[in-house]
Parts: structure tokens; C-alpha cells; sequence
């Protein structure tokens, strides 16, 4: 079996980029960007069944970077005060990176 590949060129791409610097920073924008881009990833070169269980380990575990609920009861026990914004800003940018996927899908 040969494998052929192609190098397209197409000079009216887009490529959103969503940059995350400092992998311990607690800002509320960098948690929302890693969030996203952990979750665009992780769908977007996973098959059915890894995304469904990539989605309800993201949203019920979750991990110190990207809470999920029992991360956030954690982090709350812990007595860290930003622990709600964090949640927050981690699910918004899961659902992010969840409507990238299905956006980019519905195009391709």
C-alpha cells in the first residue's frame, strides 16, 4: 500500500488561534483558552465513543487546570475563593471548544 499525500494551498484559510501562556497561571482568559483548546482537540482527533467519555469526564472530573464538578468541590473544600470563576470560565471554555468542533464540522 502507497500512501500519497497532498499539500494544498489555499490563500483564503482562517486558522483561530486561541494562545495560552503560563500553564500555572489562574488567569480567568488563559483557563478559558486551555479549556477550549484541550476540548477542540481532544473531539476533534478522538472516534464516538472517546469524545462522549472525553465530555463526561471533562464536565464531572475535570482537572486542576480545567475543573469539572468534583474539582470544583474540591478546589471549594480547599478554601480557594476563585474556585467558582474557575469553573465557570473552565465550562465556558469547554463549550467553546465543543461548538468549534461542531462548527468546523457542519463546513468540512
Amino acid at each position: 500500500v502507497r500512501l500519497r499525500h497532498e499539500v494544498i494551498y489555499n490563500p483564503n484559510a482562517v486558522a483561530d488561534h486561541f494562545p495560552v501562556s503560563g500553564e500555572n497561571s489562574l488567569d480567568g482568559e488563559r483557563i478559558e483558552a486551555y479549556s477550549r483548546n484541550i476540548t477542540y482537540i481532544t473531539l476533534k482527533h478522538s472516534g464516538p465513543f472517546t469524545r462522549a467519555l472525553y465530555i463526561a469526564w471533562a464536565l464531572l472530573i475535570g482537572e486542576r487546570g480545567s475543573l469539572g464538578i468534583v474539582t470544583f468541590a474540591a478546589t471549594v473544600i480547599a478554601g480557594d475563593l476563585s474556585a467558582p470563576r474557575r469553573y465557570l470560565r473552565s465550562t465556558r471554555g469547554r463549550l467553546g471548544g465543543v461548538r468549534q468542533v461542531l462548527r468546523i464540522r457542519n463546513i468540512g
